[in-house]
């Protein structure tokens, strides 16, 4: 049987999405990764150790009938979700991907099929950090993830958590990066960011905006 899981934390309702054809066994190493300090997804692991196995469930979310059905809506319900830890896309991931005997061509298959889902603009919109990139920057952006995963401690990944920009006038939430190095896109400067999400040095706006983390795990 071919299934979607979520890993909830029942505290702030962030979830982790992944797939799996023996779910058992998923979450047993999901289980086991995390009580180590071993876990891929920095993210899920910094709020497991910091809230604690007890306020976190596992569940089913659908079952399907294929494994490619099951790769391609785990990349739409994380293309569709808010407040997750996922840092990849979805449809690349869980233990049956990385043994499939033509895994290269069934990695395009996939992202066609994701492109064709990204054409309406407000599809885009909820993008994560891995859409819009060409292949070079992907390879650079994977190679990120990959040295994080392996508990590289460099300064790079220690606010890698999303981060809200909020109008100084109105309080609104003006936008949600995935973590801070990203605003760059847009002209801010990522030190003074996290500056003022950690309220040193008496900084509180950043360029007539204020910073704040969305959760802190």
């Amino acid at each position: 049987m071919f299934v979607l899981y979520e890993i909830r934390n029942k505290k702030t309702n962030f979830r982790y999405i992944g797939c799996s054809k023996v779910y058992e066994n998923r979450w047993r190493r999901h289980l086991r990764d995390l009580n180590a300090n071993s876990h891929h997804n920095t993210h899920l692991q910094r709020a497991w150790n910091k809230y604690g196995e007890d306020l976190f469930e596992f569940s089913v979310i659908k079952s399907v009938e294929s494994e490619e059905i099951m790769f391609l809506e785990e990349s739409e319900i994380i293309s569709n979700s808010d407040n997750l830890y996922n840092i990849a896309d979805g449809g690349y991931g869980g233990d049956l991907f990385t043994n499939h005997p033509n895994k290269e061509d069934y990695r395009k298959k996939l992202s066609l099929a994701q492109i064709e889902r990204n054409k309406d603009p407000k599809e885009r919109e909820k993008s994560n950090v891995f859409k819009g990139l060409n292949e070079e920057q992907l390879k650079v952006r994977k190679q990120v993830w990959s040295n994080a995963k392996k508990g590289n401690k460099n300064n790079n990944f220690k606010h890698n958590v999303p981060v809200k920009q909020i109008d100084v006038v109105t309080g609104e939430v003006v936008k949600i990066w995935d973590y801070p190095s990203l605003v760059k896109e847009e002209g801010f400067n990522p030190k003074y960011v996290i500056k003022c999400c950690n309220k040193v040095d008496s900084y509180l706006t950043h360029k007539k905006y204020r910073w704040e983390w969305v959760v802190n795990c």
